[in-house]
């Protein structure tokens, strides 16, 4: 937005001053050349937001594949510990990727 700005600030120096100037040009040049290179955001915007939609469908084909199994696998506290572990992984997981896209 800086770049874009000064860009056209140094279009009207060019204006008016008829481009005689060859500094200015090439100022100008450089400027342009940093507008174009300005990276946006949205690709890296995009990349989160699917590696979040993928967190979620992974965790969602893991789930209803053991949903009802699970259940009857938890026979003692190191089984619920376990459990337990692996739920506090996944919402650590899923926060900090839900915590990115914000």
């Amino acid at each position: 937005m800086i770049a874009r700005a000064n860009l056209r600030q140094l279009d009207t120096v060019l204006r008016m001053s008829g481009g005689q100037k060859e500094d200015i040009e090439g100022l100008r040049e450089q400027w342009k050349l940093l507008s174009e290179q300005a990276a946006s955001p949205i690709p890296q915007l995009l990349s989160k937001v699917e590696c979040f939609a993928n967190s979620l469908r992974d965790l969602h084909e893991t789930s209803s594949a053991s949903s009802l199994n699970a259940m009857t696998d938890i026979k003692s506290k190191e089984d619920v510990r376990l459990a337990l572990e692996v739920v506090s992984q996944i919402q650590a997981k899923l926060s900090k990727e839900r915590d990115e896209l914000r």
